[in-house]
């Protein structure tokens, strides 16, 4: 009960410790999303903000060439090189309003690439910008644009000043007044191209410093949701930490008090079998189906005059009951219990008589016949021995009533022959009396031993039970580091979709369909992940009631569970297994018996460091009979323990990493549980675990 209870605990916090790793991958999930979609919108600012320098800078350019365009038509003569130049000057000076509007109502700046590879044009990219406040008139606006006025006026000026200079000749005093005249008129140039370029780099200054604050609010979100979830992320590992020693103390709990439950279980066997071999009865076990010996105490043994090791596996008709041809009164006739006198023959080919009581109990699930019996060879001569001297004085008698008439010494010996023969006929009362009472202790002996036996068998149920849930307790830890290598991948490929996401969003490339299709894949992931944890919960459920089940999906689902192991550690798992074979029974328990033999396999290929070590289970239906088999490339089994490995609490593996119940489990599970057969053989590369069943038509 206790074990039970402890066993609900681990499982309650092994699902307690997946629904917090689960908790904590949503949490970080929605905490990337979160980022991303923060990191989305300031994302837009910054480029909004980009496009804003670029357009200033755009400006200050435009300046540059407006101031050049103007102090380059200063030393020409030729009118139609004047006009040309002035027509580039009012483009620039167009191009610097184009921005300041922009810059004030907002709109698509088309953004020139300079390429510089001969014979291609150069690159243009139209590029959306937002203006921040539409209503107000912006500083940069209300600074450059009175300007871009006055620089129109005086190159108008200029043009004509010149114009009117060219239409004079040259060394007059006219000439030299119109010469005089530009070089005055240039001298209110510079201070306006001045202060126009200190208007335009104070706006793409402010413009850069806000572009440098954005990328700075940028790195602290991105810090604040970092630091969450690597909080997140510690509390996860901190919890797993804490449950998963909790889950360890509970398992080692469990084992203790069943490795005490264990040795008073062994206690008890003790005692009983001490027991049994101090009656002084004859008692021998006998197999129901078989009808061979399994087990007799010193007393049977010294009755047949032979060792206990020369009776056991033989035919009990060879020996008890020889005459009755090998019909049995328990399960032939049927016979609840046999009271009889009967003869057995011993191993030097005597014989002697019994009187014998048999009857049929149940000892861990098979059906055993229980017989004892006492020696009465020395009884049944006595009463043979009285039986012919009856017939010798009845002789006598009649000769000594036809000599009666002869004379008084005939009747003086038929006087003594009569005493003689009544002292005799009272020993035969005598006797038969002690032999009705050696029956009735015998009755008494076997009701008290069929008590005795049926407490005993059902303490073996017990130890039975106790140990199979043993075994289930002590694969839990492997089963957990099973789930965490199975989920290791997943969640490693749902980080990387979030990832993605994040990509993404910040390069502007995520779609519905994109979005729809890692929500999708996630999905499944997190299903996969979901049915894992069914089917370790499946593993773990007692099977009530035998159904019929295909047997290689019940060695797929196994394989299932176990598989990140011998993956982890580079094992190849080969599977050749017959589709159609079915069988009725308990295939919980069935897989639990697979699971425990595949364990043993990995954990001696690990231990050995076997170079490409192979695990191969092969499934095939051979002269009527379902035969799987479950080899591996380790080297083998050494002879010397081959036959020991089936024991309780044997192992190889010390005692802190393995019980000595996995092997034992699984051949109770498949011999008295399911009906087969379990053995293992050595084979050129490793060893063989070879299970057996016969079809059964259910």
């Amino acid at each position: 009960m206790i074990a039970f209870f402890n066993k609900h605990i681990v499982v309650n916090y092994v699902v307690l410790l997946i629904a917090i790793v689960f908790l904590g991958s949503t949490l970080i999930l929605i905490l990337n999303i979160s980022l991303s979609s923060s990191l989305n919108e300031i994302e837009k600012q910054r480029q909004n903000q980009e496009v804003k320098n670029l357009i200033c800078q755009d400006i200050i350019m435009n300046i540059d060439k407006l101031e050049n365009s103007f102090f380059k038509t200063i030393t020409m003569t030729s009118v139609q090189m004047m006009d040309s130049e002035f027509k580039n000057y009012e483009v620039y000076l167009n191009n610097i309003a184009i921005d300041l509007k922009l810059l004030k109502e907002g709109g698509i700046y088309n953004q020139q690439i300079l390429l510089n590879i001969e014979d291609i044009n150069n690159y243009n990219r139209e590029v959306p910008f937002i203006a921040k406040h539409k209503e107000t008139i912006p500083f940069e606006f209300i600074e450059i644009a009175p300007k871009l006025v006055s620089a129109k006026d005086i190159a108008i000026k200029l043009i004509k000043l010149l114009n009117e200079r060219n239409n004079l000749k040259p060394n007059t005093r006219a000439f030299a007044n119109a010469r005089k005249a530009i070089l005055i008129h240039v001298k209110y140039a510079p201070p306006l191209f001045l202060r126009m370029h200190e208007n335009a780099n104070a706006i793409f200054y402010e413009s850069q410093k806000e572009f440098d604050e954005i990328n700075i609010l940028i790195e602290q979100t991105k810090r604040i949701y970092y630091t969450a979830e690597i909080l997140i992320i510690s509390i996860i590992v901190a919890l797993f930490i804490a449950i998963s020693v909790i889950i360890i103390r509970n398992i080692l709990k469990i084992l203790i008090k069943q490795k005490n439950a264990q040795e008073k279980i062994a206690a008890e066997q003790k005692k009983l079998s001490t027991i049994m071999n101090s009656v002084q009865a004859s008692i021998v076990l006998i197999d129901e189906e078989t009808h061979t010996f399994i087990d007799i105490n010193p007393k049977a043994a010294e009755m047949f005059g032979t060792s206990k090791e020369n009776i056991i596996g033989k035919k009990c008709h060879h020996y008890i009951c020889p005459v009755d041809g090998g019909i049995c009164a328990i399960t032939d006739l049927k016979q609840q219990i046999h009271n009889a006198e009967r003869v057995i023959s011993c191993h030097d080919g005597s014989e002697k008589d019994i009187l014998k009581s048999a009857t049929k109990v149940n000892i861990a699930g098979k059906s055993i016949i229980i017989e004892t019996f006492v020696d009465i060879t020395k009884a049944k001569q006595a009463e043979g021995e009285i039986k012919q001297q009856s017939l010798e004085l009845e002789n006598q008698f009649e000769k000594s009533e036809k000599q009666r008439k002869a004379g008084m010494v005939i009747l003086t010996d038929l006087n003594k022959a009569t005493k003689k023969l009544k002292k005799e006929i009272l020993e035969r009362m005598l006797a038969e009396k002690l032999l009705q009472q050696s029956e009735e202790k015998l009755i008494t002996l076997n009701t008290k031993l069929k008590h005795r036996v049926e407490k005993e068998v059902a303490k073996s149920r017990e130890k039975e039970r106790v140990m199979l849930v043993q075994s289930k307790q002590a694969a839990m830890g492997e089963m957990i580091s099973s789930i965490a290598h199975q989920w290791r991948q997943p969640l490693n490929e749902i980080g990387l979709y979030v990832q993605n996401l994040q990509n993404s969003y910040e390069y502007n490339e995520l779609t519905d369909a994109y979005l729809n299709e890692t929500v999708e894949k996630t999905m499944n992931k997190l299903e996969y992940m979901s049915h894992t944890i069914d089917d370790f919960r499946n593993f773990f459920r007692s099977d009530k009631i035998k159904e019929q089940f295909l047997l290689s999906q019940y060695i797929l689902k196994t394989l299932s569970l176990t598989e990140a192991g011998f993956h982890n550690n580079f094992i190849e798992l080969i599977t050749n297994l017959q589709q159609d074979i079915y069988y009725t029974s308990y295939p919980n328990e069935f897989s639990q018996a697979i699971l425990n033999i595949l364990s043993n396999a990995k954990d001696v290929l690990v231990e050995r460091k076997i170079e490409n070590p192979q695990v191969i289970i092969n499934l095939t239906m051979q002269d009527k009979k379902i035969i799987l088999t479950i080899s591996d490339n380790a080297g083998g089994i050494n002879e010397e323990i081959i036959d020991s490995i089936f024991e309780p609490y044997y192992t190889t593996k010390g005692e802190l990493t393995g019980t000595g119940l996995g092997l034992y489990i699984s051949k109770t599970i498949i011999e008295k549980n399911m009906g087969g057969k379990l053995f293992a053989q050595n084979t050129t590369s490793g060893a063989e675990f070879i299970i057996e069943f016969k079809p059964n038509d259910n």
